[in-house]
């Protein structure tokens, strides 16, 4: 038989599981719409943690700005989670 305990963490396990399916979502909508060079910058600063002056080098920008093209991406995705009338 199932404890109080053990179905509660099942509950809270689903939610976060839909919370990730509603942020991965998201991300990948903003991605889609960012164009490559800025969808490359952010995938290797925050998804791959690369190093941001390295990347700023690489596409030659300021580390200033990967960490705003990093920003803004991350501030579209809190913008359509926030909106997201399954989210929360």
């Amino acid at each position: 038989m199932t404890s109080v305990a053990q179905t509660a963490e099942q509950v809270m396990q689903q939610g976060n599981d839909a919370q990730l399916a509603i942020m991965r979502r998201a991300l990948k909508i903003v991605l889609e719409e960012a164009d490559p060079r800025t969808r490359e910058v952010f995938t290797r600063v925050a998804l791959e943690d690369g190093d941001p002056s390295k990347v700023a080098s690489d596409f030659g920008l300021t580390a200033n700005a990967v960490y705003q093209i990093k920003n803004r991406i991350i501030a579209k995705v809190r913008r359509i989670t926030e909106e997201d009338p399954l989210n929360g």
